[in-house]
């Protein structure tokens, strides 16, 4: 039995991620239904299930196990073993100290005053901006890579606080916190940058029942 459950569903509609899928021609029917998942979480054990797989994280144990229901097949993977391929990962794309590109992050948080009831429960309008800019170093060109989330959050949300604690202790075992090792020292700025996103996360109060993503990619 578990502490806490929820589901939650996606769906691609357009933009930039489907024409990459249709150029890799993925876009099929299939990718283009909602991507249902049921979220489980029972001590430190939270699973993420969907129609043919599952995905296991084990605090406890530091171990995160990845089912595929269609193949029958499972593979485990040790905290440690992810803290050692981000390093590689690290080592990878910092290439020797050699940056090809100056990077910047920039985020805001912008309370929309907009409230509506989504499933019974009171939500209020939040967007996430979240830009990535970087500048070639030989050619001077730019690019932009932007997201919005349009957000709708929902306050006191019985048994949702046990998740949020949940990640947060993951999150310290696996040193995905801002200024400390892994992924955050791969670019020069990311370690600022993130830092730039827990504080205006920060300002998120409340759990998203509903979620719109928009990607862009702005080449100057």
């Amino acid at each position: 039995m578990a502490d806490f459950s929820y589901e939650q569903t996606s769906k691609i509609t357009g933009g930039v991620m489907a024409g990459a899928m249709r150029l890799a021609g993925a876009f099929s029917s299939k990718a283009r239904q909602p991507m249902k998942q049921t979220v489980v979480l029972k001590g430190d054990r939270m699973a993420t299930i969907s129609a043919d797989s599952a995905n296991v994280i084990d605090i406890a144990r530091e171990t995160i196990t990845e089912i595929n229901f269609e193949k029958k097949t499972y593979s485990v993977v040790t905290f440690a073993e992810m803290a050692e391929a981000m390093k590689r990962m690290q080592a990878k794309m910092q290439g020797g100290g050699r940056q090809q590109a100056d990077v910047e992050y920039k985020i805001s948080v912008k309370d929309t005053g907009q409230t509506r009831q989504i499933a019974g429960l009171n939500a209020r309008q939040m967007l996430l901006l979240f830009a990535i800019e970087g500048t070639d170093k030989k050619s001077g060109e730019k690019g932009a890579l932007n997201m919005i989330a349009d957000m709708w959050l929902a306050q006191d949300v019985p048994g949702y606080g046990e998740v949020r604690d949940f990640y947060r202790r993951m999150g310290q075992k696996l040193a995905w916190t801002p200024g400390m090792s892994g992924m955050a020292g791969a670019q020069p700025g990311m370690m600022k940058g993130m830092a730039e996103i827990a504080k205006e996360a920060s300002k998120l109060d409340g759990v998203p029942v509903l979620q719109i993503m928009y990607l862009g990619v702005t080449p100057e």
